[in-house]
């Protein structure tokens, strides 16, 4: 019926009109709001959006995963969902990207209720480029923001965490352990993956020595350094999801980061918030790369900083010049000599593009001959800068290595850390250990 019909059928009848007329006018009336009402109906179900698998398999474990029974699930609760075996399949990825979303830099949020997970979580947006399953794409962000205008980001992140729990091997190691298709997964591990990227690239042998499984696979012992262990049980499916992706090379690289996770819960003051938490939710919360570094080792190390270089920095031309020297020679001398190194972005370190800041890396050599540094970004992204190489325009990055002179690399950095020959006994994680830094 066309607009012009549907108000013939609804005017009023004149004024003057009595009787019969009166009632006309109201019957023409309701035969229009019926009808109004009738064409409304399917356009408003087409409308409404089709509840997510996510929020499904969320709300119907709810009242299991809400331990405390006071009707929201705060990030305690999905920790310990995804930290549990007996939650699987699509509830253990919709855990998963419930956690993700509630850590989105852009709107955070501390817990859900039931009517929050139907309105809310799907209404809010962050990119990830890896939601995509692309490694090779060269314009990482405009993948996201094409992803992000055609479906959620709680959608995106349920998927790509259930692809994950559906094709990562449960091996171990599938094969020699490898840095060229590792990334860090959807936790704030760099710290610990760092340098274990460092050891994988430098001497690749070593990396399966550091894990135990015990014979009826109920557990695994990780031994960091000569004697430093810790023995965790095997990775869940929200573990696998939300860890480290070894490229299908095995599940080493998140068991490590489960384990070092364990390691700093045991090492925790008792009582305290770290104490209680699951392994997972303890590494997501930060580290130094450089105490990783000596714990993973068991090696003392040398820290050269770059604070000269910081906006607010006071330090004179003489002092930039003899720092730099320093660096150049320790970089030179642990590159000969084959011992591992890092480095680590801060706050207020030089912003380059494709490039976090508050971040660590590994440091896989250093080039006397061309003054350049090679990193190995945790995040094992690919990207190409749309101007001239630098800190400006940013530096070609395939699956997480480039390469940066020195003179820049002391603007990018916050600083470095060295291993040294000389040993160190390490017995749990630190506990006066820098939860930033390099």
């Amino acid at each position: 019926m066309t607009p012009t019909a549907l108000q013939t059928l609804a005017r009023p009848s004149s004024p003057r009109s009595k009787g019969p007329g009166l009632f006309g006018a109201r019957l023409r009336g309701f035969l229009a709001l019926a009808l109004l009402t009738a064409l409304a109906a399917p356009l408003a179900r087409a409308e409404a959006p089709a509840r997510s698998a996510a929020v499904r398999h969320a709300l119907d474990a709810f009242a299991t995963w809400d331990t405390d029974a006071d009707g929201s699930l705060s990030l305690a609760e999905l920790d310990s969902a995804i930290a549990s075996p007996s939650v699987t399949g699509e509830s253990a990825a919709a855990a998963v990207a419930l956690r993700r979303l509630a850590r989105n830099r852009q709107q955070p949020i501390n817990a859900f209720t039931r009517e929050s997970l139907v309105e809310l979580a799907p209404s809010i947006r962050f990119e990830d480029t890896r939601d995509d399953g692309s490694r090779d794409d060269a314009d990482p962000g405009a993948t996201a923001a094409a992803a992000a205008a055609s479906r959620s980001s709680l959608d995106r992140a349920f998927d790509a965490a259930l692809r994950r729990i559906h094709d990562t091997p449960r091996e171990l190691f599938t094969g020699p352990p490898t840095i060229e298709r590792l990334r860090q997964g959807r936790l704030g591990s760099c710290f610990s993956l760092a340098p274990l990227i460092a050891l994988t690239h430098a001497r690749p042998e070593a990396v399966p020595a550091l894990f135990a499984p015990a014979p009826d696979g109920s557990t695994i012992t990780v031994t960091f350094g000569a004697d430093n262990a810790v023995t965790i049980t095997p990775l869940t499916d929200g573990e696998i999801a939300l860890g480290a992706d070894s490229g299908g090379t095995g599940l080493w690289a998140a068991t490590y980061e489960k384990a070092v996770g364990e390691l700093r819960r045991q090492s925790a003051a008792p009582g305290s918030a770290q104490a209680s938490a699951t392994p997972y939710a303890v590494v997501t919360r930060g580290g130094s790369a450089g105490t990783m570094l000596s714990v993973l080792t068991g090696h003392a190390i040398k820290r050269v900083s770059c604070r000269a270089w910081l906006p607010s920095s006071t330090a004179t031309e003489a002092e930039r010049a003899g720092k730099i020297a320093e660096l150049r020679a320790e970089l030179a001398a642990a590159s000969a000599e084959g011992r591992l190194m890092t480095a680590g972005t801060s706050p207020r370190t030089r912003k380059v593009p494709a490039l976090s800041q508050n971040h660590a890396f590994a440091v896989l050599g250093y080039d006397p001959a061309t003054d350049l540094i090679t990193f190995r970004d945790p995040h094992g992204q690919n990207f190409t800068p749309t101007g001239p190489a630098g800190l400006e325009h940013g530096y070609t990055i395939r699956a997480g290595r480039f390469e940066v002179p020195v003179a820049e690399a002391v603007y990018l950095m916050a600083g470095f850390a060295f291993q040294l020959p000389t040993r160190i006994e390490h017995r749990g994680y630190p506990a006066n250990a820098p939860v930033t830094g390099p």
